[in-house]
C-alpha cells in the first residue's frame, strides 16, 4: 500500500513539473501548449545512469494526432531551464528532450523524488537554446521498399519524406500525399492507392489498384484528389 501510494505522489509531482515547464516553454513554443491540451501523461520511468533522467510517455487524441501529426513532427533538446535546489540559493540545469512537441525526457538527479531536493516551483530559463536531433524514418525505408520500382519523375509527385505509417481497420498504410486537412492519399504494404479520410464513414477506400497507374494520371497537382473526399 506504501508503494501504491508514493507511486501516486510521484506521477502527481511529475506531472505538476512537467506543466510548469510547458507553461514557461509556451510563449517560444506554442505547438507545445496544443498537443499538450490534446494529450495526457501515462506513465514515467526513472533511469539512473550513464546520466539521471525521468522517461515520460503520453497518448494523444487520435483525431488530433491523424490531423496534425505532421505539425508535430519535431525532436529536439533544449538547454538552459534551471531548477532551484532546496538546500542551497543555487540552481541546476535540467535539459529536455522533446518528441512530437512532448517532454519525453527530464534530466535530473534524484528522478526517483526530486521534488525533495529541488524546489519545482523554481523554475527560469537562462538563455535556451535548443539542439534538433535527427531521427531515422524507418516508415520512409519501407515505403521506399513499396516503391521501389518508381522511376525519380513519379518519384517526386510524392511526399516521400514525410511519410508515416498509419493503423486503420487492422491494416497498415504509408501516406504518399497530405492533403493538408487530416486526409491523405495512402498505399498498402503492396502499393494498392487509397484515400484516407478521418471525416467519413468510409475512412478507408480504394482509388487505384496500381500505384503506376495512379501515377501515370496524376500530374502532381493536388487538387486533382479533391474529387476522392467528397464522398
Amino acid at each position: 500500500m506504501i508503494g501504491w501510494f508514493q507511486n501516486k505522489k510521484r506521477k502527481k509531482q511529475i506531472g505538476t513539473l512537467e506543466n510548469i515547464l510547458v507553461d514557461k516553454l509556451s510563449i517560444s513554443f506554442p505547438n507545445m501548449v496544443d498537443i499538450y491540451k490534446n494529450s495526457k501523461l501515462l506513465s514515467s520511468f526513472s533511469i539512473i545512469t550513464p546520466r539521471p533522467f525521468i522517461q515520460l510517455q503520453h497518448s494523444i487524441n487520435e483525431p488530433y494526432y491523424a490531423k496534425n501529426k505532421k505539425k508535430h513532427s519535431t525532436y529536439y533538446i533544449l538547454k538552459g531551464i534551471e531548477i532551484k535546489k532546496k538546500d542551497s540559493t543555487g540552481f541546476v540545469e535540467i535539459p529536455i528532450e522533446v518528441t512530437w512537441d512532448l517532454i519525453s525526457r527530464i534530466e535530473i538527479d534524484h528522478p526517483h523524488d526530486f521534488w525533495n531536493h529541488y524546489d519545482i516551483d523554481c523554475i527560469r530559463i537562462d538563455n535556451l537554446v535548443r539542439s534538433d536531433i535527427q531521427i531515422r524514418n524507418e516508415d520512409e525505408e519501407k515505403l521506399k521498399e513499396i516503391l521501389k520500382t518508381l522511376q525519380p519523375d513519379q518519384i517526386k509527385k510524392l511526399e516521400i519524406d514525410d511519410t508515416f505509417e498509419i493503423d486503420m481497420d487492422g491494416k497498415k498504410f504509408y501516406t504518399i500525399l497530405d492533403m493538408e486537412d487530416g486526409n491523405y492519399i495512402a498505399v498498402n504494404t503492396t502499393g494498392d492507392v487509397y484515400r484516407l479520410n478521418h471525416d467519413s464513414n468510409e475512412r478507408v477506400k480504394l482509388i487505384h489498384k496500381s500505384i503506376h497507374g495512379f501515377l501515370d494520371k496524376f500530374s502532381g497537382d493536388k487538387k486533382e484528389l479533391e474529387k476522392y473526399f467528397d464522398s
